[in-house]
């Protein structure tokens, strides 16, 4: 897609980072039938970055019209 085609403004919505994987995992088992070894990793890997974002103080992810229809 290029630029061209985006609109000038996108609405951004902060949704809380457990919220958001919360609905990835199922996401990715049912709307995407990836196999079950890969949304262990996913999993793996969204849990250690969740930890690093509570340590950081970020535990929101800023999702836009654009990621959310990806």
């Amino acid at each position: 897609m290029s630029m061209e085609s985006l609109p000038a403004r996108t609405a951004v919505t902060s949704v809380p980072l457990a919220e958001a994987v919360t609905k990835f995992l199922p996401w990715l088992e049912l709307g995407r039938r990836t196999m079950l070894t890969t949304i262990a990793a996913y999993a793996g890997e969204l849990s250690r970055f969740q930890a690093f974002c509570a340590c950081s103080g970020r535990g929101f992810l800023e999702v836009n019209s654009h990621t959310a229809a990806a």
